[in-house]
């Protein structure tokens, strides 16, 4: 798993390339905790469009990530999932969790907007 993060119109949005497994997530939470400390981002992004793999500690891991961000006021979101990891969503609600789009772009736009209009 590689992780980076870049800053967009305001949205921190973090990359993550390959597996969210069991392995990882000392590693994913770590690098996403800091981030969050560090950074005191009012937007985070996690784009997905390059994970491979993700199994139920990785999803774990998401929805730890989004009560973190709850508990912080950060809005949290997922884009560019592929149809592998929209069918994990959708399976296990998480969907209804956390709110999922489908480009970066209309991601960016809608968050964006949310957060000027607060």
């Amino acid at each position: 798993m590689e992780l980076s993060h870049r800053l967009e119109k305001n949205v921190c949005i973090i990359d993550i390339y390959g597996k969210l497994t069991d392995n990882q997530l000392t590693e994913f939470n770590s690098y996403t905790s800091s981030l969050l400390d560090e950074m005191k981002p009012t937007v985070l992004l996690l784009n997905v469009k390059r994970l491979t793999i993700i199994d139920s500690p990785g999803l774990g891991s998401i929805i730890l990530l989004n009560k973190h961000c709850l508990a912080k006021q950060i809005k949290f979101a997922i884009c560019e999932s592929n149809k592998k990891i929209q069918f994990i969503l959708q399976s296990t609600h998480m969907d209804k969790l956390i709110k999922a789009y489908k480009t970066e772009k209309s991601a960016l736009k809608y968050l964006t907007q949310q957060s000027q209009s607060n």
